[in-house]
């Protein structure tokens, strides 16, 4: 299918074989998550800590990303929340990555809660997906850049650092919120609750991502690959509760990859760009994922990818092996991933995913 854009009508727009609307894409907030994040990175580096440049610029675009995919009067909380636990869970990853192959265990466990809080609601798919994603960084490293404590405290100041800067234009912005007639307000603990029976289909969804991830993990470490989290980082994002949804994002999934590796490696050959340089492709790489990550995933893949590669860069990464390896992991992903949607696979009822 042609990658040409079309346009349909006065803001619907065809590319990448896949159909979205412009007015959909809001530029404000995630302007002002990428000027964060650029100035954090930017921070780490005059401050002689570029090795946390990676960490500190994805934990702070992984929060913008849960605003960017929340409603306005759900934004606020569910960046909190989704800073929190994504402290909780990179201080867990770093604690057991010393365990070598055996991290599988607990990786294993956390798919299985993470996968599982979807059933909560649309927020908890967000929050889970980056929790899951930061345990698997951490947990993945073979030499984290810092200890239990140091992790947590990068992680935990920079997300909570991001979640504070947009706070006041979000409360400013939002229209005041009027409940819908027959709004009914469900605990948390009792929706997971009503899908504990063995035919739920977020529960083998969690049973699925938590068997890929360990899959994911072991093959990372026996192919030795220079980034062993990147396959089950990118099982976390590919890995959906149904089949149509596993092998569209495996596509974009792939299709993204390889537009932001390309200009990654033409931008390094031809600019040869030093940090503070790589700062400015972060930066827009975390602009593309927040502004477009509820209407095009695979351009939301592109910003994911330039901010990995920046940010692994800056600390004195090759891009050339860096593209290679990225490449790899997400083909290896994919398969997975795929094979997993396929296994005890039942339909979902949309109605589980009502907004909570």
């Amino acid at each position: 299918m042609s990658s040409e854009p079309v346009r349909e009508g006065n803001h619907r727009l065809v590319l990448f074989g896949s159909t979205w609307d412009w007015s959909d894409v809001h530029w404000r907030l995630p302007l002002l998550e990428a000027t964060a994040v650029a100035a954090f990175v930017t921070a780490a580096i005059a401050a002689g800590l570029g090795r946390y440049a990676f960490p500190i610029g994805m934990t702070a675009a992984f929060v913008g990303l849960i605003g960017g995919s929340q409603p306005s009067h759900r934004q606020g909380r569910s960046m909190v929340l989704g800073a929190l636990f994504m402290t909780v869970s990179a201080a867990l990853g770093a604690f057991f990555a010393p365990l070598g192959p055996w991290v599988v265990l607990p990786l294993m466990l956390v798919g299985l809660i993470g996968g599982y809080a979807g059933a909560i609601g649309p927020r908890w798919v967000a929050i889970g997906t980056v929790a899951m994603a930061q345990f698997a960084i951490q947990s993945g490293q073979p030499q984290p850049p810092g200890g239990v404590l140091d992790i947590a405290l990068v992680v935990g100041i920079s997300g909570f650092a991001l979640v504070l800067i947009v706070m006041v234009p979000i409360v400013l912005l939002r229209p005041p919120r009027v409940a819908a007639p027959g709004d009914i307000d469900v605990p948390p603990i009792q929706r997971l609750g009503l899908h504990l029976h063995r035919r739920d289909p977020f529960l083998r969804h969690a049973i699925r991502l938590s068997i890929a991830l360990a899959i994911g993990s072991l093959l990372s470490r026996v192919d030795g690959l220079p980034h062993e989290y990147w396959i089950p980082l990118t099982l976390v994002f590919v890995l959906q509760p149904d089949r149509t949804g596993t092998v569209h994002h495996v596509a974009e999934r792939v299709l993204g990859t390889l537009l932001g590796v390309g200009a990654m490696l033409a931008y390094v050959e031809l600019l040869h760009p030093g940090p503070y340089a790589l700062v400015v492709t972060f930066g827009l790489g975390v602009l593309v994922m927040c502004a477009l990550s509820v209407v095009n995933y695979s351009l939301t893949v592109f910003g994911i990818t330039l901010g990995i590669m920046s940010g692994l860069a800056i600390h004195g990464e090759s891009i050339g092996m860096l593209a290679e390896a990225r490449v790899g992991a997400t083909l290896i992903a994919g398969a997975i991933a795929i094979t997993a949607a396929f296994i005890g696979y039942t339909r979902i009822d949309p109605a589980p995913l009502a907004d909570d």
